[in-house]
């Protein structure tokens, strides 16, 4: 298959490329796939529920794009990591009870808990960025 609008070796690369590109993001976790995943930390923390999620989702942004769901009722709120992770923030007493899950992983070779770990413990300590 050769594109006319493309030389002939950078139609090979693409397709080379698409064919092990597409499979892998065919098998990308849902969220749900992710909720099924076992707790991977759990944390306790003197921080307002709603404050500590709203920090998290802040400083996650540095590393990958994050959403903050909200559900002031339940005292509830959810920092998703698109296809890679889950905060669930729930208000504990006066404080907040983090919990961090992630997709399956044959090794963290990139510090990926590691730096869910460390946005927590930075979000006890300083306040959230404007």
């Amino acid at each position: 298959m050769r594109l006319p609008h493309l030389p002939r070796r950078l139609s090979r690369r693409a397709a080379i490329l698409a064919a092990v590109l597409f499979p892998l993001a065919a098998c990308a976790p849902t969220l749900d796939e992710i909720r099924s995943e076992p707790v991977r930390f759990t944390s306790r923390q003197a921080v307002p529920w709603d404050t500590m999620a709203n920090c998290i989702a802040a400083r996650s942004t540095d590393l990958r794009p994050a959403s903050l769901q909200t559900y002031p009722r339940e005292r509830l709120a959810t920092v998703i990591w698109p296809e890679a992770a889950e905060f669930t923030v729930r208000a504990d007493g006066d404080g907040s009870l983090v919990e961090f899950r992630r997709r399956k992983l044959v090794a963290d070779l990139g510090g990926f808990e590691a730096s869910a770990r460390e946005i927590v413990e930075r979000c006890k300590y300083e306040p959230p960025r404007p």
